[in-house]
Parts: C-alpha cells; structure tokens; sequence
C-alpha cells in the first residue's frame, strides 16, 4: 500500500473523533428538548400560548441542531481534504523514490530525481539515491568491460585447449601407430637374425656331433658361442622394447624358489672355473623352498648379476647368497658379490642407463641392457635393485622382493623325456628357408625318423593329403601361404582325414607373446621359438612319437 493512503488512514481516527462527539451532542440536546416538548404538552393544553411557544422555540433549537451537524460535516470534510493533501506533500517524493530505488537492478535506473531539489531529509536521501544510483551504473559498465574481456580471454583459452587436446590425440595416435610398427619391426628383426642364427647354431651343434679334431672342435665351438651371444643380445633388445611398450608382465606361480636359484648358480660354473674364480652359493636356512612368483623372471635377474660379477671378475671371486629380509613386508635378499674392478663414483649415476655399458675393458659382447632389465622386472614383482660398489673392489648388487608362499610344486621340463627313445616318427618340416631344412632334417634323419619337406604351405597340404605324418614342425612366416593359414586349412580338413588332427609345433624365429598367441588360436598344439637345439628337436619328436604310438586306431 502506498505511504499516502497509509497517512489517510492513520488521520481519518483523528478525523471522526470529534465528527463523532459532535453529533452525539446534538442527539442528546435534541433528545432532552424532545421530554421538555412532551412535559410541557402533557401539563397544559396544546393550543395554549405556552405549548405554542414551547413548539416554536423547538423548532428553533432543530434547526440549530441541523445547522451544527452539517457545520461539523463540513469541517469533517475539509480536515479530510487537509491531511489528504498533507498526505500527499509527504508521500509523493517518497514515492518517486521508492520507483528509483526498485529501478535500481534494471536498465531503467536514472541517475537523479525531481526531489533533488528539496532542503529537507528526503531531498537529502534522493540526492544520496541518485549518487549510489550512478556510482553502481559505473560500477556495472566496469564490470560489463572486465566480462566481456575476461570472456574473450576464457573462449581463447578455450580454443588454445581444444587445439591442445587435439594436438595431444593426435600426438597419442602416432605414439600407438608408432608402437605398433615398432612391435611389428621388431618382430620382423627377430624372424629375420633368429632365422640365420637358427642354421649357425644347428650346423655348429652338427659339427660338434662329429668326430673333429681338436683345432677343428675349438673353431666349432667359438661359432657356437658367438652365435649364442647374438641370440642373448637379440633378446635383450627384445625384452627391454616390450618393458618400455608396456607389453611385459610377470606370472604369478608356484615354482621351487631353491631350484631356480641353484639351477642359475650352475650355469655360470663353468666359465668362473675357467677364469679360476672363488665361485660360491650360500642359501639361508630360513629361505623357503617354494614361492609364488615369476621363475623364469626371477632367474632372468640372477642370470644378469652373475653374469656382470663374473665378466668384470679376473682375480678372486664372486658369490650367491640368498636370505630373508623384512622390509615393507616378508620378502627375499638375493647379494651378488664379487671382488672385480668395481665402479668408480662418477659412473655410478649412468649405471641404470639403457645401453650403457661402464667399463670398455673387456672382450665380452653386451648392449648394457641387463641392469636396465633387471631393474624394471624387480619393480614389475613389487621389489627393488641397490648396490653398493668402489673402483678396485669390488661391488656388491642387492635384489630384493616380497616373498609370497607357494605350493610344493613338481620339477618338470617343458618337453619331458620319453621312458626310451623312438625311431621312425614321422615328421613333416614347412620350412622355406634352405638351411633350417637341412639342420632340422639332418638332425632327425640321425635319429632314424622319416622326414619329408615342404617349402611352403600350398606345397605342404599338397603332401598332407597324400601320406600321414605323425608330427608337423611349421614355420610361421613363408612365402605364398604363411603358417597361420595352412595350420586353419589342415584343421579345416573333412572329418575322418588321416592328418586333420596331426599335432602341430610352431617353429618360428617370431618370439613375442602374441605371435605364440596366435599359433594356439590357429590351432597348433606347441610353440618352438628359434633357434631350437638339436636335443630339444628330439625330445619333441620322441614326445609326440610316443601319442602316436599310444594312439587308439580310431583316434590315428
């Protein structure tokens, strides 16, 4: 409600009061004039001159009444008209500023008001309206520049951070466009080394199965030696690309923890005799036998601290031990020590650098790989590298991981031996390259098996439907028709086809995790990764020559 009719109202009691007692005034005059009028009647005669004359002064006093009341009504209603306007005088400038006020949060907003003329308090409280009124509009044209440039400033960051973003998917699909053609590089410079290096090692391990005199043995026996060099660098390279690729993992099984140890102690045995080192092994009592774990990772980092030990090592000796160790939790101290040349400070800090090698003085091939490898498969099993060394004498590396207890577990061998050799297997080779033939095919020809060869797949179904075979050795990369799709056709054979369920063994220069995945998914039956020796050849021809034989009628 507006503040002038808030005024009326609050005058309008004041108004009727004395309206009120005015004619209730007249009301009691006129009604004591009225029992006067009536007694006087009632005493004497109507027409006397006294009633006459008591009539006429009632008349009198009636209109004198009237006159009163409408004198009051009067001044009743210009006291009303009064405070209206006085109202008004008040209200109106009140009012206009009420308006300004609300229009304060619009556009409408202006800056001074007609009242700010005015002497009074409420010219003062316009005037300081007004004022407020054009400070807040500057503010606000202030704040509208500063939005506008901080939003201009927000869509060019926005715009920079798209490009960003797609910059950086980009940068992500040549990084995985990159990755894949490096596994796919690598795969192919590991067909194509471990491929040659298959024949030098099989025509080496033929060599040596002769009778050689001894100048002759010894050059043997350096081709072998250098050949299995290549094979430990090759697979140092490959290790280390698929830790870098992420595409590396550790198996989490029960293996004979004392076994693996002792079994990588014996490897080395022979070359620290031969430099007249002390060469020892000490495993604590406390030490379990069975863990749970990655074996063949395990004797991977054993293998490559015994093998620096044992290269850098020329007078004294070198030395396994195996203990326990608390530390976050349960865990195993595997210390290689040796007393050899040591590592000078300052060649400390690029120890676990990839292909750096810190001494130059020996005749030993390396990539300066290992320690790099062996780091990042302990941090892969939860555990830990340190070491602690001085130029002349001697270091001193420290592997530690956390144990966890396995089950007793039964030593085995991937391929086992047979209860007594077998002759007269036969075996199919898919082989295209020459030398692989002869060495695979010399190698078991000696042993008395029936060999047939083909060259590639088109060739070998060729001959699978002609004659059955026992045992198929298949190389995955050939011409023509790879191993992959001659394995689906043999198994994509009629029903009742004399070679549809031959066992079939990858023999491939390939060594990474998904070409053997994808030798099972094909459907062969086991993995040979190249180069293959001649004792593992037989045993697997021996293996599968004993189904064979065992085999039910039907089943052949």
């Amino acid at each position: 409600m507006r503040i002038k009719y808030r005024l009326l109202l609050a005058l309008l009691p004041l108004l009727a009061l004395p309206v009120v007692a005015g004619l209730w005034l007249l009301a009691q005059m006129r009604a004591d004039l009225d029992r006067d009028f009536e007694s006087l009647v009632y005493e004497e005669d109507a027409s006397s001159p006294v009633a006459l004359k008591v009539a006429q002064i009632r008349e009198e006093n009636a209109r004198s009444i009237d006159l009163y009341a409408k004198t009051v009504l009067l001044l009743a209603f210009i006291l009303a008209v009064g405070g209206f306007c006085l109202a008004q005088r008040f209200s109106s400038p009140l009012v206009r500023l009420s308006q300004a006020v609300s229009r304060l949060n619009s556009a409408e907003a202006t800056a001074l008001l007609e009242t700010n003329a005015r002497q009074d308090e409420i010219g003062e409280l316009s005037r300081c309206v007004g004022e407020m009124n054009e400070r807040l509009r500057t503010h606000v044209e202030n704040l509208d520049t500063q939005l506008s440039d901080k939003t201009k400033q927000l869509r060019r960051a926005i715009d920079y951070l798209k490009a960003e973003v797609a910059e950086r998917a980009s940068a992500e699909r040549r990084s995985r466009r990159a990755n894949a053609q490096k596994s796919e590089f690598l795969s192919h410079m590991s067909h194509e080394i471990r491929t040659p290096m298959n024949g030098v090692l099989g025509v080496a391990d033929e060599l040596l199965s002769m009778e050689l005199g001894t100048d002759e043995r010894q050059r043997v026996e350096m081709i072998r030696f250098s050949s299995e060099n290549m094979i430990r660098l090759l697979d140092d390279i490959l290790d280390f690309s698929k830790i870098e690729a992420g595409q590396l993992d550790v198996k989490n099984e029960s293996y004979d923890f004392e076994l693996a140890c002792r079994s990588v102690h014996m490897l080395f045995m022979a070359k620290a005799k031969a430099k007249g080192l002390d060469y020892r092994i000490a495993i604590a009592k406390s030490v379990p036998k069975f863990a749970l774990g990655d074996s063949m990772r395990v004797r991977q980092i054993i293998s490559n601290l015994l093998s620096n030990a044992i290269k850098f090592t020329e007078v004294g000796g070198v030395e396994l031990r195996i203990e326990t160790e608390t530390r976050r939790k349960d865990g195993l101290l595997i210390t290689v020590s040796d007393t050899g040349i040591g590592i000078a400070e300052q060649l400390q800090d690029g120890l676990f650098e990839p292909f750096t090698q810190l001494a130059s003085n020996t005749n030993e091939p390396g990539t300066g790989l290992g320690l790099v490898i062996s780091l990042k498969l302990a941090k892969l099993m939860g555990g830990e590298i340190s070491y602690r060394s001085e130029a002349g004498e001697g270091s001193e590396f420290r592997f530690w991981m956390p144990y966890l207890e396995g089950v007793p577990v039964q030593d085995s061998t991937e391929w086992p031996e047979s209860v007594e050799p077998i002759e007269n297997v036969r075996v199919l080779i898919v082989e295209d390259n020459l030398i692989n033939q002869h060495v695979i095919s010399s190698a078991l020809e000696r042993a008395n098996h029936q060999i047939s060869l083909a060259s590639d797949g088109t060739e070998a179904l060729e001959i699978l439907d002609e004659q059955p075979f026992d045992l198929i050795f298949m190389d995955c990369r050939m011409p023509e028709m790879n191993g992959f799709e001659t394995t689906s056709r043999i198994r994509s054979f009629p029903e009742g086809h004399m070679n549809r369920d031959t066992p079939i063994v990858a023999l491939t220069a390939n060594a990474f995790p998904e070409d053997r995945r994808r030798c099972f998914e094909c459907g062969m039956n086991n993995f040979l990764a190249k180069p293959a020796k001649r004792h593992t050849l037989l045993k697997i021809v021996n293996f599968y020559g004993h189904q064979a034989i065992n085999a039910s009628p039907f089943e052949k």
